[in-house]
Order: C-alpha cells, then sequence, then structure tokens
C-alpha cells in the first residue's frame, strides 16, 4: 500500500550516522539526572545527509500534489484505478532481487570500513553480477505474469464498463512496466555503492534529477496525449538516464571502484545470498502487505475502488519515505559498530532515532487522523472526502506507531546479522494482512476492509519489532516506551486539540484554511517539543541545542 502510493515517486533510503564511542550504556534511561550524551562526532555531516534524503522526499510530495490530480482528472477515475493495478502487478518482480542490493550494501560497507579495495570490488562485480541475472529471469517471469493479469483484472467483468482502448493501452503498459521492473533489479544496484560509501548527497542529487525529468514529462504527456504507455515508456528513460548518471558519477568520484565483470567471485554467491534471503522474504511481505491491495480493490470491487483506496492511502508512501530517510543506514552503522565492536553504543541509537522518527511522524499522522479527509476534498475534489477519508483516518494511527519502529529496529537488526525471525514474522503478518483484507471485504466493509486489514497486522510487527530489538540490544522495553512515546504522547494532546478545534470549532475547509491549520498545529508543535518533549533529554536536548548555536554565532 505505501509503496502502491509511489507509482510516480519511488522512494530510496536515507541516512543515519555512528554515535560517539564514550557514550555510556548507563546514560540511555532518560532521567532527568542523567548527563547529556555526547552527540555524533560530526552531526552537522548526519543532518546534511538526512537534510538530502528530506530534499528528495519533498520534492517527492510535491510531484505528487501536482502529478496524482493531474493524472486522476486526464486518465479518469477508470484509467487512474488500472495504472496502480499495474505498478502492484508488476511491483512482484523486485521480489526477484532476493535481497541482494540490501545485502551488497552490507558486505560493501564491512569491506571499506576494513580498507579492503579488492573485496569491495569482489562484493560490487558480484552482486552487480547477480541482479543482470536475475533481471533476465525477471523479463521471462513478467512475460508469463501477463496472461493472469490480463485474464484476472483486465478481463474481469467489474472492468468491462472502462473503454476497450483503455484496456488495450493497459495490456500494453503492463509490459512494458514489467520488462522496466526486471531492468531495475540491475539499474538500480549502484545505489549500493553510494549507500555503502554513505554518500548520500551526490546519491539524492541524481535521484532528484530523475524526479524532475518524470515529473515534466508525465505532465506535458497528460496535457498534450495521455495514455498509459506514454507514461510507462516515460519511466523507462529516467531509469535508463539515471543509471547512467550512477556509473559515471561512481567512476569520476571513487578511485579503485570498479563494475567490471571480471571481479566476480563465485565463492562470494553464496554470502550474498545468504543474507540476502532474509532481505528477500521482508521483500515478500512488503508485496503482499501493500502491493496487493489494489489488486484485491480491483478483483473484488472494481478499478474505480482502487484510485480512492490510493488517494486514501497517499501521504503515507513520502512519511514512510521520510523515515528510512532517518533510518535505513542505521544498518551499515550497525554492520560498522559490529565490526569494530562497538555494539554497545546502539542502544542509545536505537532511543535517540526512534524518538526523533516519532517526532517526525506525529504531527503528520495527527493531521491526517482529524484533517486528512478535508485535505483530500480540497485537494483531488469532494468525492473523495467519504470513502478515501476514512482510509486514511484508519490507516494514520498505524503508520504513526509502526513506523519509527520499521524505520530504526529493523536495520539494527539486519545490521548486527538478526534478520531471521523478525523476516519471517513480517512474512506471517503479510499473509494474515491479505486474509484478513478479503475477509473484510467479503463481509461488506470495502476498501475500508482493506485498510483495516493493512492497519491491524503493521501494529502487530511494530510490537514485535520493539520487543526483539529491545532483547538483542540488551536494555528493558519499558525504557524504551518512556524515553520515546512517555513525554511525546502528552506533547500531543494539545496539538490534537487544535486540530479537533479547527475541524469542529472553525470548520475548516479549502486550501488556504488547511494549510493555515497545519501551519498552526506546527507551531503548537514546536513550542511544545522544545519546552517539554525534548527537555533535558539526555541524547538530543533541542532546548539547548538552539541556545548553543544562537550562542555560537
Amino acid at each position: 500500500m505505501a509503496r502502491m502510493a509511489e507509482k510516480c515517486i519511488p522512494h530510496h533510503p536515507g541516512p543515519l550516522a555512528r554515535i560517539s564511542s564514550d557514550l555510556s550504556l548507563s546514560a540511555l534511561r532518560p532521567v532527568p539526572s542523567s548527563p547529556r550524551a555526547p552527540p555524533f562526532p560530526n552531526p552537522r555531516i548526519v543532518f546534511k545527509h538526512i537534510a538530502s534524503n528530506w530534499s528528495r522526499i519533498l520534492l517527492q510530495i510535491l510531484v505528487m500534489l501536482v502529478l496524482s490530480p493531474l493524472m486522476e482528472e486526464k486518465l479518469g477515475r477508470d484509467g487512474y484505478g488500472i495504472w496502480i493495478a499495474i505498478i502492484a502487478a508488476t511491483g512482484f518482480l523486485e521480489l526477484l532481487a532476493l535481497g541482494v542490493p540490501m545485502a551488497s550494501v552490507r558486505h560493501i560497507s564491512e569491506a571499506v570500513a576494513a580498507g579492503d579495495s579488492e573485496r569491495t570490488n569482489q562484493m560490487i562485480a558480484t552482486g552487480y553480477a547477480i541482479t543482470i541475472g536475475l533481471g533476465i529471469l525477471g523479463a521471462v517471469i513478467g512475460g508469463l505474469l501477463f496472461f493472469p493479469f490480463d485474464s484476472g483484472l483486465v478481463e474481469n467483468e467489474l472492468w468491462q464498463n472502462t473503454p476497450d482502448q483503455v484496456l488495450n493501452s493497459a495490456r500494453v503498459a503492463y509490459l512494458i512496466t514489467a520488462f522496466r521492473c526486471a531492468a531495475a533489479l540491475a539499474l538500480r544496484f549502484p545505489t549500493a555503492v553510494f549507500d555503502a560509501k554513505q554518500d548520500f548527497v551526490v546519491k539524492n542529487l541524481i535521484q532528484n534529477a530523475g524526479i524532475l525529468f518524470r515529473a515534466i514529462a508525465v505532465a506535458i504527456l497528460l496535457c498534450t496525449a495521455p495514455t498509459l504507455v506514454g507514461i510507462a515508456w516515460i519511466f523507462v528513460i529516467e531509469f535508463v538516464l539515471v543509471h547512467v548518471a550512477f556509473r559515471l558519477t561512481i567512476r569520476n568520484r571513487y578511485e579503485g571502484i570498479d563494475f567490471s565483470l571480471k571481479y566476480f567471485d563465485g565463492s562470494l554467491v553464496r554470502e550474498l545470498m545468504s543474507f540476502g534471503v532474509f532481505a528477500a522474504v521482508l521483500n515478500v511481505g512488503t508485496m503482499i502487505a501493500y502491493n496487493i491491495d489494489a489488486l484485491v480493490i480491483g478483483r473484488m470491487i472494481g478499478n474505480e475502488a482502487i484510485t480512492d483506496f490510493d488517494f486514501g492511502n497517499k501521504f503515507f508512501a513520502p512519511l514512510t519515505a521520510v523515515m528510512y530517510g532517518i533510518g535505513a543506514v542505521v544498518m551499515p552503522v550497525a554492520t560498522r559498530m559490529k565490526v569494530e565492536e562497538d555494539q554497545g553504543l546502539l542502544p542509545a541509537v536505537f532511543l535517540k532515532w526512534s524518538k526523533v522518527a516519532l517526532s517526525v511522524v506525529l504531527p503528520v499522522g495527527l493531521y491526517l487522523m482529524v484533517l486528512g479527509p478535508r485535505f483530500l476534498a480540497a485537494w483531488v475534489g469532494p468525492e473523495y472526502e467519504g470513502k478515501a477519508g476514512l482510509v486514511t483516518r484508519i490507516l494514520a494511527p498505524s503508520f504513526i506507531l509502526y513506523l519509527p519502529l520499521r524505520a530504526v529496529a529493523l536495520p539494527i537488526l539486519m545490521g548486527i546479522s538478526r534478520p531471521a525471525r523478525p523476516a519471517a514474522v513480517y512474512l506471517l503478518l503479510a499473509l494474515a494482512n491479505l486474509g484478513l483484507s478479503i475477509t473484510l471485504v467479503n463481509l461488506g466493509y470495502g476498501i475500508a476492509g482493506v485498510a483495516l486489514g493493512t492497519a491491524i497486522p503493521q501494529l502487530i510487527f511494530g510490537a514485535y519489532l520493539l520487543i526483539v530489538t529491545a532483547a538483542e540490544l540488551r536494555m528493558r522495553v519499558g525504557d524504551w516506551i518512556v524515553h520515546v512515546s512517555g513525554k511525546a504522547l502528552m506533547g500531543a494532546i494539545p496539538c490534537t486539540a487544535f486540530l479537533l478545534w479547527m475541524e469542529h470549532g472553525l470548520d475548516v475547509r479549502g486550501f488556504p484554511a488547511l494549510i493555515a491549520s497545519g501551519i498552526g498545529m506546527l507551531i503548537v508543535f514546536s513550542i511544545t517539543w522544545i519546552f517539554f518533549v525534548y527537555r533535558g533529554d539526555p541524547h538530543l536536548d533541542l532546548r539547548e541545542e538552539i541556545r548553543l548555536r544562537l550562542r555560537n554565532r
């Protein structure tokens, strides 16, 4: 679902950094008398990386705000829903990566940390060769999956009111997108080098250029000759251009890095795949939990209902990207700490960045829970305030609680080589998501049932991640709850009260009033967080940080 919402703006993970070596476990508990923990060795670099990720995410949000209603208008509700179904159906091809890129980041990070350039190139060449082979396999499977896509969706009686021209265009667009997804297995691999090198600013600049190219090209196409086939080709061109830019940048920027397959080492295949299989299980779970929502709706309700659900879910893709922008580099950081025997510092990383992640997702989630339906009405049309707005309100609480843990806890577990159990549990809960969604649709709950089918397993997995990560880091779950969410939940009360006053007291509607309400809520949130939630925090005292920065100017 979160991935499905990003049909025009795929996201990539982003940065984090390592905490200073003199932080002791005794300083982790958030009591007022605890000594303030030292910051990261170079926090400016850390936040520069995070800011670069957020600049890309902000660009994606702007593109989404402009293109999504334009696509719905130019393609129609049915055509837009079909495009979402195509993205969902072809997204399963990404499972063929078998976690190789993610595993490669971990192993390349180890080689870079050890200063072993030969092993670095061997890992790169081996991972690249594997993804090329998997891409070829993906192209074959994508072609074969055309037939169930055609018979199960395009020929579905619920789609028969859609013009034949649109359905024929959907068939061609599916094939183009399927082959593009297969090729992307290899085309995306160079990002592993940037991630392992923690060179996120340059990577994001290249990706931002790709996003702008795609957005402009799609907008021109929609305003001149809107077709599903044309949009699919634009994605292909953008992927190729970004890949070429990645390769040229790596060749000129990193001395000694070589993608030549002459460095391929067959003995490393098992090493990459053995770790990658757990990442692959996570990918399978993600696809079942999210992408299949569109297919369930398209099969059981109709293609226009896909559009309703997609707009109700639209905001959570960039929100997820923001979370990954904070935490996804936790994995190479945790890996480096493991190599350097600094794992005792990971509890502080877990506490600090979980609270930062919650502080980012909470105001957005609160706004969507209260004013999300009215924002949809102002953004797309009044008809989206009802069903789509209900989807937003169902999903928002689960994302508030789930994302901070998914973005920080899981990369820590993968970085210290503990991914097996979380991956298996996530897959089981993803299957539960599918079964629960189908059951609730059959019971007449419609797209709201699909939203509940996603939200409930998501909450369970978040709780599981907290328990497992706390056990691995030898810390108490209660310490995490008190430090991360204790003051935050109390701080959320004035923000929620302000939003409810905007909704019921002033009855705000329309973009100007809704934007003003959001700004007002952020002011209340900022004051609360600086003077209450983060006051005296042993890892990040915002009031003290602001005072020091103002003094140093």
